[in-house]
């Protein structure tokens, strides 16, 4: 992918994670707990997945902990070259 749609995707994944964490707050307040954990769940995923992008990787699953640790196997050039 090129960096402009690289930088697009992981914005557009950040701006739903935000949208997420905002619904689980919402949702917790509310006594919704089963909701509230399941959206923040979704926004560390989302948030994550953001990462993946600026380095130029695609991410694959959607357990946090598993993305979180294939992330670090991403080569360190891509995130010096992305980050701003």
């Amino acid at each position: 992918m090129s960096e402009a749609k690289n930088r697009y995707e992981a914005e557009r994944w950040l701006a739903t994670a935000l949208k997420d964490i905002e619904a689980a707050q919402v949702l917790r307040r509310e006594g919704i707990y089963s909701l509230a954990c399941f959206h923040a769940q979704q926004a560390a995923e989302k948030a994550v997945k953001a990462l993946w992008y600026l380095a130029d990787a695609e991410p694959w699953g959607h357990s946090v902990q598993k993305l979180i640790g294939d992330l670090r196997e991403v080569d360190e050039g891509l995130w010096k070259r992305n980050l701003p």
